[in-house]
């Protein structure tokens, strides 16, 4: 796969995104689960306390088993794409309002693809993995109801899942 195919799968994945949802691509580690460099992503209602925007964030600078240093240039397109320093830089954040504008997703999607590529140096999506889950909703009425899914695949991403432990 080529980068701007994944960049269209990483749209239509964010775009479609479901409530209580997390998703996070990155390298596989040695055993094969998602390592660094990263990026993630946690749709309404996936974080402690009920978040109304759905999450995105990139793996910062001088993470372990990573060590990037961004450029100033890197720096300014982030924060241009709608990215800012978060947790003393060890992540960048961005919260999208959601419903959001195509814009905003594309933004998001560059800035996914400047981090894995551009910043971490993966010359391929084919080499990403990721992992997926989605929350229970214990919704007040039985059709309301979800029991969440542990192990959540999306194929549509065009990568494989991390493997299994």
């Amino acid at each position: 796969m080529i980068w701007q195919d994944f960049e269209a799968n990483l749209f239509s994945t964010i775009a479609n995104f479901t409530a209580r949802t997390v998703l996070i691509i990155g390298l596989p580690s040695e055993h094969g689960r998602t390592g660094v460099p990263f990026v993630q992503f946690a749709g309404i209602n996936a974080l402690y306390g009920g978040n109304t925007n759905l999450i995105a964030e990139i793996c910062g600078e001088n993470v372990p088993k990573d060590m990037a240093i961004f450029t100033p240039q890197q720096r300014d397109e982030l924060k241009q794409l709608g990215f800012t320093p978060f947790e003393e830089e060890i992540l960048w954040q961005q919260e999208l309002p959601w419903p959001t504008t195509s814009h905003i997703i594309w933004n998001t999607v560059r800035a996914s693809t400047l981090r894995l590529r551009d910043i971490g140096g993966i010359e391929s999506p084919d080499l990403l993995v990721y992992k997926a889950w989605r929350y229970p909703n214990n919704g007040d009425t039985e059709a309301d109801r979800d029991i969440g899914d542990k192990n959540l695949h999306i194929p549509e991403l065009g990568i494989p899942r991390e493997r299994e432990k």
